[in-house]
């Protein structure tokens, strides 16, 4: 049925790296993938990601990166599918924003993007987010594309989305209220199990 085929222009030919987490291997893979692009990174990282709870290496590294001046930013979901787990992810965003990292949430319906561009020389596209499932136990894909115009347009949808987004800010993270600081401490406690 030619109705169920993509119908758009293809754009080629494209380079793409397949990162697969199909083995307890690969899904180290998919971890050290992304170490790599976050070492690499030289003038800017955007990553939009449905799930962020990053663990304390990956912190580092994503703070590490904006305090050697890349600009990173982070597309996140402010409504959310997963409350405890958009909850976990909430207690890293205090040290985020103290290295320089910029913080946007969309506020008005779930994102579910897993996405990434690197130095308008990478992106990166695929089914892993940024938590320990992923890297652990879930069975994931991640592709790493080179081609100007897709990269090209991967930034042009995640400056769109950033426009109709809500920055966090530091000042807006501290006035959190008590209760919300324990509920989000006790969901990063339980962060490898979500």
């Amino acid at each position: 049925n030619s109705e169920s085929r993509w119908q758009g222009p293809w754009v080629g030919p494209v380079t793409v790296q397949v990162v697969s987490g199909i083995t307890v291997r690969g899904r180290r893979a998919l971890r050290r993938h992304l170490e790599l692009l976050l070492q690499q990174a030289s003038q800017e990282l955007w990553i939009a990601n449905a799930y962020f709870i990053p663990g304390a290496r990956l912190l580092r590294m994503l703070t590490r990166t904006a305090r050697r001046g890349v600009d990173l930013r982070l597309l996140l979901p402010g409504r959310t599918d997963q409350p405890f787990v958009q909850a976990a992810g909430r207690p890293t965003h205090g040290q985020l924003l103290k290295a320089g990292v910029i913080l946007l949430e969309c506020p008005d319906r779930m994102l579910h993007a897993k996405a990434a561009v690197v130095d308008r020389h990478w992106a990166l596209i695929g089914s892993a987010n940024l938590d320990p499932r992923s890297f652990r136990h879930n069975l994931e894909l991640n592709l790493a594309l080179d081609h100007p115009a897709i990269i090209e347009r991967l930034r042009e949808l995640f400056l769109q989305e950033a426009g109709k987004s809500v920055g966090v800010s530091l000042e807006a993270f501290a006035r959190r209220s008590w209760l919300d600081r324990l509920w989000q401490r006790l969901a990063y406690a339980c962060r490898w199990w979500l």
